[in-house]
């Protein structure tokens, strides 16, 4: 159900043609983010010293430092990030009123901030709360997973499965732009060469 849902968002979704008519989304993709870190924050403060989440073996062997071959994977993750909002900046640079680049650069950083706290946030309490056991293989790649399956934090993955729904239009409004100006430049080189072959064969002729 849940790839068909976001088939379907994504169809309709994909017909939007500025970042203006996404707002409701952005907003709502906002909201639908803090309110699970601001919950991981205050399940920590909950949990801290018994056994609600993770066991004390699991507490205990936490580690403050490490390093990795695989961690070179989240090198992979930062750059597909970068890449995507500097994608963003085109059409932003065009609905923007009034744009200027020393605006945008502002713009940039804030937002910058933003994301850097909202992933130290959860990294940190989610690994404070959990220990050892945000690498086991329930996590499935998001701490959510970890928490107990009881309505509120339910709810709460429900809310993020929404915040990924609602962020995407984002993305696909500059992914069809993007693809739109690659179709229109290989159909002017297209045109282009059907003239010069065609000219060549009247002068031929």
């Amino acid at each position: 159900p849940y790839y068909v849902l976001s088939f379907a968002v994504g169809v309709g979704c994909g017909f939007l043609r500025s970042l203006g008519e996404v707002m409701v989304t952005i907003v709502i993709g906002i909201i639908t983010v803090v309110i699970p870190i601001i919950a991981i924050v205050i399940g920590y403060f909950v949990s801290q010293g018994d056994n609600s989440y993770a066991t004390p073996q699991e507490r205990a062997g936490m580690a403050w430092f490490g390093f990795e071959i695989n961690d070179f994977l989240g090198m992979v993750v930062i750059t597909l990030l970068v890449n995507r909002y500097q994608n963003m900046v085109p059409q932003l640079a065009r609905e923007m009123e009034g744009f200027t680049v020393r605006g945008f650069h502002y713009l940039a950083q804030c937002a910058g901030v933003c994301l850097f706290v909202v992933y130290s946030m959860t990294a940190a309490f989610g690994y404070l709360t959990f220990g050892s056991k945000v690498v086991s293989p329930l996590s499935d790649g998001t701490v959510l997973n970890l928490y107990p399956m009881t309505m509120v934090w339910s709810v709460l993955r429900l809310l993020f499965a929404v915040h990924l729904l609602c962020v995407l239009p984002i993305y696909l409004v500059n992914t069809r732009l993007g693809l739109y100006r690659l179709y229109r430049r290989v159909e002017m080189q297209w045109r282009a060469r059907s003239k010069r072959l065609a000219a060549e064969r009247r002068r031929s002729g």
